[in-house]
């Protein structure tokens, strides 16, 4: 009897593991937003500043960049919130070599946060007893995560230090949970050093404020965010030109699935094409395509001569696929046409991807031509992931683990695609 009032409480409480595209997140550039978009961005970011003034008022332990930002002021004529924008100036010098891009959330993160801490401390109270810091070190942490939903809603970029972890895993290839543990030791080991307050909220912060976040991210995919979010397919999906179609599963329920692709058939072999933006210069993307040490972090292992004419082996992550190619043309930073051949098949398909540059950002449309016509669906799907595959990478997220989840929620729409594309 319990049963199903528990599984309903378990679905509301379950934490969010994407982040959906909200009413209010940009749409198109980093740098320019409506004015609800920008009022939620600098909402959001003040009301960080309130939750890391809270911690510090309590006494109990900071976060570790205030850890850090804290010691900076005890060896300096700053207050914690001058430090934290000083920190964050330099994190930015950090984003040169990754070759990042900010975006007008990420100034706004420099100065707002800083400025909000430093008003707010003198403004929220300085509690004695134990029960009533421990208080107030709570309602920070919470403060910090449904701020940091908000802020990443908005859609305006990353923040310096977010941006500077995926900046490190997208270029050096370390596990972006490993660098971004890395980042948040060290810092907090030299805050420390510094003189920074470490204590028992310090830890409850690592434990809880990601739970917090993602709750919230939880509650606004129910109540009004898209599953599939921009921040999951790397650009706003009203750029891209994709097309909307339904899927049924065994319960018979509705879910809204987004298509990148369009199926085409010629001369009786079929063709997919997909169209997608990636926020970063047409370089680094050219690089993630062409360079096998890249290519092994999202796409696949590739061995051989990548120059034309030349001829190598692959086995792809998303498929399985194993087979050799041949490079046909290539045309730095712009087009790439390779021609494959499974192991075990006669016949030869054509990869053809090119770049456009665009504003800062980079147009991919990838093209796969000569598949036989009953297996078209199957490929659509498959291309659809090596794109989000490759779309994630560039944003500095970690390679999917549940690929066959997603070919499977994929290729229904897919299968609508091809039976429409028969009649």
């Amino acid at each position: 009897m319990l049963a199903a009032p528990f599984q309903g409480l378990r679905s509301v409480l379950a934490p969010a593991r994407t982040i959906p595209r909200m009413p209010w997140s940009a749409k198109g550039s980093a740098w320019s937003g409506r004015p609800i978009t920008l009022a939620i961005l600098l909402s959001a970011l003040w009301l960080f500043g309130v939750g890391e003034a809270a911690l510090v008022n309590s006494s109990l332990g900071n976060t570790p960049w205030t850890v850090l930002a804290e010691g900076i002021a005890n060896h300096s004529r700053l207050d914690i919130g001058g430090a934290t924008i000083l920190v964050s100036v330099l994190v930015l010098v950090g984003w040169i070599p990754l070759r990042q891009r900010p975006g007008l959330g990420t100034l706004a993160n420099v100065v707002v946060i800083g400025v909000s801490l430093d008003a707010m401390r003198l403004l929220l109270p300085h509690p004695g007893s134990v029960p009533a810091r421990a208080l107030e070190a709570a309602a920070g942490i919470v403060t910090i995560g449904v701020a940091t939903a908000f802020y990443l809603t908005a859609n305006l970029g990353p923040g310096p230090r977010d941006g500077w972890m995926t900046g490190i895993h997208r270029r050096l290839g370390y596990p972006i949970a490993s660098v971004r543990l890395a980042i948040e030791l060290t810092v907090l080991a030299v805050g420390f050093v510094l003189g920074g307050t470490v204590g028992v909220a310090t830890f409850a912060f690592a434990l809880f404020v990601g739970y917090c976040l993602a709750l919230t991210l939880r509650v606004f995919t129910r109540h009004g965010g898209d599953q599939r979010s921009t921040d999951e397919l790397g650009v706003p999906a009203e750029s891209l030109g994709e097309s909307t179609t339904r899927a049924t599963n065994k319960e018979d329920q509705m879910t809204t699935m987004r298509i990148l692709g369009r199926l085409e058939s010629t001369a009786g072999k079929g063709a997919v094409r997909m169209e997608d933006r990636v926020d970063t210069d047409i370089d680094d993307v050219w690089s993630a395509l062409t360079d096998p040490s890249r290519l092994a972090r999202w796409y696949g292992e590739i061995e051989g001569d990548l120059r034309p004419g030349g001829e190598y082996r692959a086995r792809l992550f998303a498929s399985g696929w194993e087979g050799t190619g041949r490079v046909e043309a290539c045309e730095p930073p712009q087009r790439l046409l390779v021609r494959i051949k499974d192991a075990d098949e006669p016949d030869e398909n054509d990869i053809e991807v090119t770049l456009t540059a665009d504003a800062g950002q980079t147009t991919v449309v990838w093209e796969e031509r000569g598949m036989p016509l009953d297996l078209l669906s199957a490929y659509g799907a498959g291309v659809q992931l090596h794109v989000e595959d490759l779309a994630d990478y560039l944003a500095g997220r970690e390679r999917r683990d549940d690929t066959k989840a997603r070919w499977d929620e994929l290729h229904p729409a897919y299968q609508g695609l091809a039976a429409d594309l028969a009649q």
